[in-house]
């Protein structure tokens, strides 16, 4: 069994990465939130592995340049998916906002519909019960 050479590590970890990203884009075109948070703790993991690698001053300078080309294409995609990511929050954000808001006047009108029925009495509804 030939081990493999740190060089060749990094390409199929690069390799790894892209497939990833195209389980994200299609995660993320889906909603599948939890999913896609599965998959980017794996990303995660391949990249503290490829940042170790990279470390080395042999392994970094011994790459070919397509496999940077490749690095900065799913670097350029991630950037996307995030941007995509923090605008679907910001609607989210601002559909909770309004939300909160519908809850909190409703919570003002309450009291007036209750004084206005009698404390006390059960209603209509309660007496046939």
């Amino acid at each position: 069994m030939t081990m493999e050479r740190p060089i060749q590590t990094v390409e199929r970890l690069i390799e790894a990465l892209e497939v990833l990203a195209g389980q994200e884009a299609i995660q993320l075109a889906g909603e599948s939130w939890t999913e896609l948070a599965a998959t980017q703790e794996r990303a995660a993991a391949i990249v503290d592995r490829l940042s170790i690698l990279m470390s080395d001053k042999k392994v970094r300078f011994g790459l070919p340049p397509d496999i940077f080309n490749r690095a900065h294409a799913i670097t350029r995609a991630q950037g996307i998916k995030i941007a995509m990511l923090n605008l679907w929050m910001q609607e989210t954000d601002e559909e909770l906002k309004a939300l909160c808001s519908s809850q909190q006047r409703l919570r003002t009108l309450k009291p007036a519909y209750r004084n206005r029925l009698g404390e006390n009495s059960p209603g209509s509804f309660h007496a046939q019960g």
